[in-house]
């Protein structure tokens, strides 16, 4: 996950956790990009069947699309690792 968060960001911290009833993973990771070094929260919510994923902003009204295409690079590689460990079974 980190990997592909890191493209374009520098990961600041990470913290994790496991909801005790319903076992799923929530992890949240501070982003920090661009030039300026805005820092943005990404949250993770992973359970069996779905996975939940929230970026945001922290500063300003426009992220130039950064969330998006952060959002859209996470569901890439979980498509990536999902057809990768169908095809090893």
């Amino acid at each position: 996950l980190q990997n592909c968060v890191k493209k374009k960001n520098t990961v600041v911290e990470t913290t994790r956790c496991i909801h005790p009833k319903t076992r799923a993973r929530y992890v949240r990771i501070v982003v920090q990009h661009g030039k300026h070094r805005f820092h943005d929260d990404l949250e993770l919510l992973l359970n069996q069947k779905k996975i939940d994923i929230r970026s945001s902003s922290r500063v300003g009204v426009c992220d130039m699309g950064v969330n998006g295409e952060r959002v859209d690079a996470i569901v890439g590689c979980a498509r990536f690792r999902t057809l990768n460990d169908n095809t090893n079974e």
